[in-house]
């Protein structure tokens, strides 16, 4: 169950930090995107191979729900697992909603132009070395920022205590 938890949180995250690191959306209008708006947007998703990160968090949802339902059902244990590949393979198509709403939130947040554009760089090989590198980017960001917290919180900690200190108390 952990192991499914962990995966599907995993990916949420990624893909909330994915958008986020490429998609700013100036306005929102309330007109439903155009229809080439939309195909534009799904071939920069597909060029930036945004399919990886919510390809299999079904089976993470279902990993997850099975050992919730284990836990709360020891004696169905079995038939639980049994029935998880079936329901796993049942859910799995539902992953294209996620696929239309990454394609209908970039045609939301760009214009028509602005999306061909896109295509048009990440076409490039400027484009494809920004799509090759973004995530290793990323990555080494997060890592930083992990470190940079955790010797920040250790400065934090000896200050509170420095303070402390100053009006006679001890931490």
């Amino acid at each position: 169950m952990k192991q499914g938890l962990k995966m599907f949180s995993a990916v949420a995250v990624a893909a909330v930090v994915a958008l986020s690191a490429t998609v700013v959306i100036a306005q929102q209008t309330t007109a439903a995107p155009s229809a080439a708006a939309v195909a534009a947007a799904n071939e920069i998703l597909k060029l930036k191979g945004a399919a990886g990160l919510y390809q299999g968090a079904s089976v993470g949802v279902v990993q997850g729900v099975k050992g919730m339902l284990t836990q709360s059902n020891l004696n169905l244990g079995k038939d639980i697992d049994a029935v998880a590949p079936v329901v796993a393979q049942q859910v799995a198509v539902r992953e294209q909603e996620v696929a239309n709403e990454f394609a209908r939130q970039y045609a939301s947040g760009f214009t028509e132009q602005e999306l061909k554009e896109m295509v048009a760089f990440y076409s490039s090989p400027l484009g494809r070395k920004m799509i090759e590198q973004e995530p290793k980017l990323l990555q080494a960001s997060i890592a930083y920022m992990k470190n940079w917290g955790e010797k920040l919180s250790a400065e934090v900690i000896d200050r509170f205590r420095n303070e402390m200190k100053k009006r006679g108390k001890e931490l």
